[in-house]
């Protein structure tokens, strides 16, 4: 795609993403890294009112769409941790008392 210019004012765009959660952030990262113009659009511009992560735990199924936007290594860079460095086995069982058995 052409590279394009926005100038503050622009109304034509390849994309608009309307929700900058974490689906919509991800999605115009993508498609911006693609070379599309993206426009990502949020009702609320108070930053206090985004979602936060609900849980300090990131299902493995995310991990790939993770590192095609070249955030794992900063996520893993900021203190993350893989499951096996939790002590969890990959469904999230604690290992201590799985090998235990019923």
């Amino acid at each position: 795609m052409p590279e394009k210019q926005s100038d503050g004012n622009r109304s034509d765009y390849d994309a608009v993403i309307v929700g900058a959660s974490l689906a919509g952030c991800a999605t115009a990262i993508a498609l911006g890294r693609s070379g599309a113009s993206v426009a990502l659009v949020e009702k609320q511009p108070d930053p206090a009112a985004f979602k936060r992560m609900c849980s300090h735990f990131i299902q493995a199924s995310a991990v790939p769409a993770l590192e095609r936007l070249d955030l794992l290594g900063p996520i893993m860079e900021a203190g993350g941790s893989a499951l096996e460095d939790a002590g969890l086995d990959p469904v999230g069982l604690d290992r201590s008392t799985a090998a235990q058995g019923p």
